[in-house]
């Protein structure tokens, strides 16, 4: 009996520009977000201000 073959997933296509542009749109939403939270809900999911802060001036690029 011969060897089951993985299929072969080739590979992973770049982000067209329409999804690219849905990303930063998330991310500049969830980041507005983040920063109206109050301090008290920041550090219950292990965040501080300076922390948004510091995502906000952060790369647009960075995942």
């Amino acid at each position: 009996m011969p060897p089951l073959a993985l299929p072969r997933l080739g590979q992973p296509k770049a982000p067209s520009i329409l999804q690219r542009i849905i990303l930063r749109a998330r991310v500049r939403r969830d980041m507005r977000r983040l920063s109206d939270l109050p301090d008290y809900l920041l550090d219950d999911v292990g965040l501080t201000r300076s922390d948004v802060r510091r995502a906000l001036r952060g790369s647009r690029y960075d995942d």
